[in-house]
């Protein structure tokens, strides 16, 4: 976890992010999870700022996302998706894992699905 975090992947900073789930790690039967919640009961939009990890002892490994794509503050259209997140996200789960399997002396094969969901009628919010 240190090594992504201190590899300064992006220059902007983002919300949600991954990084030390503050409550740690959870223990299932399966494998680990983490969760990093940003919600705040100032801001309605933000009941999808988390990010949450799932780590199995077999090796597969989830990271779910709730802030792709996102309704403006009063609910009208255009619906915004964030690039930015969605590359940071995906770029650090990457470089988590394979740290992770790098310590594990794992030489074998991966694979590795991205699914995006709910963002039809987006619009980029970056220019």
């Amino acid at each position: 976890m240190e090594k992504m975090l201190n590899a300064n992947l992006f220059r902007n900073s983002y919300i949600p992010d991954l990084g030390h789930p503050p409550k740690g790690w959870k223990r299932q039967p399966e494998g680990y999870v983490g969760r990093i919640d940003y919600r705040s009961e100032l801001d309605a939009l933000s009941e999808g700022h988390m990010v949450q990890i799932k780590i199995n002892l077999d090796g597969s490994a989830y990271l779910f996302c709730g802030r792709a794509g996102e309704n403006q503050r009063n609910g009208h259209p255009p619906k915004w998706f964030f690039s930015g997140i969605v590359a940071g996200c995906i770029t650090k789960m990457l470089l988590l894992l394979g740290e992770l399997y790098s310590r594990a002396s794992y030489f074998g094969m991966v694979d590795v699905a991205i699914a995006l969901t709910d963002i039809e009628n987006c619009v980029p919010f970056e220019t």
